[in-house]
């Protein structure tokens, strides 16, 4: 939601703002998951443990973790649409940039909206250098469930991978 948002504002506001999200969204790419987890548990744990909860550090991470892939399909999909014509006869026209967003450009996006989040939440279902060392097993993840669960209970497993399968599609 945030990166995708964020991808919009820098098309609509300003080509700087879109220069310095396509930097940032560069940035997780060069830093290992392992590292920014290690420095995760340092500064959340180690400094603010008491005061922050892990599990929303986590999905904070993650959400900075996942920014290129929405950034890059929004950035993407608004290029190959054409946008920029569409924002300047828009602001022509007077229309404001909300209506220009609500009635033209998220009709046209509802498909690279669709792929960016099924995108991450595949990406972010895949992650576990982050969540393992970060939340060090109070969280129980679907993979590693899935797969405690073959040898135990296979009907408990299949259900699983076909609930995860039917929300993927």
């Amino acid at each position: 939601g945030l990166g995708g948002a964020a991808s919009l504002a820098g098309q609509l506001a300003s080509p700087r703002l879109k220069r310095l999200l396509d930097m940032l969204a560069l940035l997780p790419f060069a830093i290992p998951p392992v590292v920014v987890a290690i420095g995760a548990l340092d500064l959340f744990v180690g400094r603010w443990g008491d005061v922050l909860d892990l599990r929303l550090v986590y999905v904070g991470l993650l959400a900075a973790l996942l920014f290129p892939l929405v950034h890059q399909t929004l950035s993407a999909a608004l290029q190959q649409l054409d946008a920029q014509p569409l924002i300047d006869a828009s602001r022509t026209l007077g229309a404001p940039d909300s209506l220009l967003l609500k009635r033209v450009l998220l009709p046209l996006l509802l498909p690279a909206l669709a792929a960016a989040g099924l995108l991450a939440w595949t990406t972010g279902a895949m992650e576990f250098a982050i969540a393992n060392l970060l939340l060090a097993g109070s969280l129980e993840l679907l993979q590693p469930l899935i797969n405690g669960l073959r040898g135990a209970n296979g009907h408990v497993a299949a259900a699983l991978i076909v609930v995860s399968l039917v929300i993927t599609t």
